[in-house]
């Protein structure tokens, strides 16, 4: 069930709480009737498209204990005619923060093995990628990270709606980040319903600036780029356990927000965390951002069997290709399409995104598509400006969908013009000036086209 969906059900069940004898929608009932759909719709699911993200999975300390570095051997001093004079142009060490015992798990200035004041989440974790391992100097670590849920979620989980935060470590102390993509703002409390299986929490891609974070007691020098040498990453989440898997009423009914239950409940903020990721910091100097596209994202949906072909849409969000896509098929041969989905405008862009899929043109109509009818199940993505989001399309070429659920069927041999095109419904747009604007309407990015002789 999309995040769209659960919000209608809350506002119809409020709507007609006070006219019903049983005081409302059955909402047990519903999340019921939602999971074996949700289940069902995976057993149909034969066309697929999957984020390119590494799950590293574990619970457990922020990051491992570095090992102690060894003694260095004792040598002589040198005499006061050997010591050479200093470089004029000799750039002076960087103060990184101290190791402050005190300091909340993750922030700046924190140990390495610091536990957080509720503890570790006993299943849901935080998964990460990075883009590179090595980064220059005063350059950003690109990220793609999500909150992952068990193999089997028995409970619904709250989460902050700015998502994961990010610590870089050095020498056992984080030195900079300790915070979210969006910089710490507040945007509320998010829900994990059960019978989601997880699709309700969110993708995020963004930037990881790698700059001398703030401990507070003015023994850095804040602001400055991580010198070269080693560091790792630690993303976490914090995360709350409803400790049921059916609506509070209070959500339900609009009566309270989700952050004002969870706070009215008294329920435990918890840590949920993934393996330390090593990468290094380089000498040289790090590319210049570029700046950011004006404009909306084009609005519209995915164009069906006799639209006109669609053609590539330009602006702040669009669709790039970065691998050569294949030139022939047999038919009804499963294709492998690499896409990067990409927001350039302002801030931070949320998208309901619907599966990427191909949609296949000849003469200038389309005359198939691998979208298939579904009842609007999405994936909420969450896109730093500049960063793309790497998606794999695997599908063969088909006409349209004609039944709910079944894709077309196989196209005959010949040549085709094959466009890649991710679509779906508006979330918000964020600046830190303007909060988060949501504008509603859906949106599509269409990328280039390719051609492909079907035999």
């Amino acid at each position: 069930m999309t995040r769209d969906l659960s919000h209608e059900l809350r506002d119809l069940a409020a709507r007609h709480a006070r006219t019903l004898p049983d005081g409302g929608l059955a909402v047990a009932a519903l999340t019921r009737r939602a999971r074996r759909r949700r289940r069902a719709r995976a057993t149909a699911l034969t066309v697929g498209s999957a984020a390119v993200v590494v799950v590293v999975a574990a619970a457990g300390a922020l990051a491992l204990r570095p090992a102690p570095r060894p003694a260095p051997a004792h040598t002589p001093s040198p005499s006061a005619s050997a010591t050479p004079a200093p470089s004029a142009s000799a750039t002076p060490a960087v103060a990184l923060p101290h190791g402050d015992p005190t300091a909340e798990y993750g922030t700046c200035g924190a140990l390495v093995d610091a536990t957080p004041t509720g503890g570790f989440a006993a299943s849901w974790t935080t998964t990460v990628e990075i883009a590179d391992d090595e980064v220059a100097e005063a350059g950003a670590l690109a990220v793609d990270a999500a909150l992952a849920p068990p193999d089997a979620p028995a409970t619904i989980v709250g989460y902050p709606e700015s998502g994961p935060r990010f610590s870089v470590v050095r020498d056992g102390v984080v030195v900079a980040g300790g915070t979210d993509l969006y910089l710490g703002a507040d945007l509320g409390v998010g829900l994990d319903p059960v019978y989601s299986e997880g699709d309700d929490t969110v993708a995020f891609t963004g930037r990881v600036d790698l700059a001398v974070c703030d401990p507070g007691d003015g023994s850095a020098d804040v602001g400055a780029a991580l010198p070269p040498g080693r560091y790792t990453l630690v993303a976490w989440t914090p995360v709350v356990d409803l400790g049921t898997d059916s609506w509070p009423d209070a959500v339900v009914q609009g009566t309270s927000t989700n952050a004002e239950y969870v706070a009215q409940a008294g329920l435990t903020w918890v840590v949920a965390a993934g393996p330390a990721v090593p990468f290094s910091v380089l000498a040289g100097d790090a590319p210049v951002a570029q700046a950011p596209v004006a404009g909306a994202p084009p609005a519209g949906s995915a164009p069906t069997c006799g639209d006109p072909a669609p053609a590539v849409t330009r602006g702040p969000l669009h669709l790039d290709r970065p691998a050569a896509p294949p030139s022939e098929a047999q038919v009804g041969e499963v294709l492998e399409v690499a896409l990067d989905l990409r927001y350039d405008g302002p801030g931070r862009f949320r998208l309901h995104q619907y599966p990427a899929a191909l949609v296949i043109s000849q003469e200038g109509v389309v005359v198939g598509s691998t979208v298939v009818q579904w009842d609007g199940m999405t994936r909420v993505v969450d896109l730093g400006s500049g960063q793309p989001r790497h998606e794999t399309v695997f599908a063969s070429l088909t006409g349209c969908s004609t039944e709910f659920g079944e894709p077309g069927t196989s196209l005959p041999a010949g040549t085709y013009l094959v466009h890649p095109v991710v679509d779906g419904n508006v979330g918000w747009i964020w600046t830190s000036e303007s909060g988060a604007v949501r504008p509603g309407g859906s949106t599509v990015a269409v990328g280039e086209p390719f051609t492909v002789t079907v035999r």
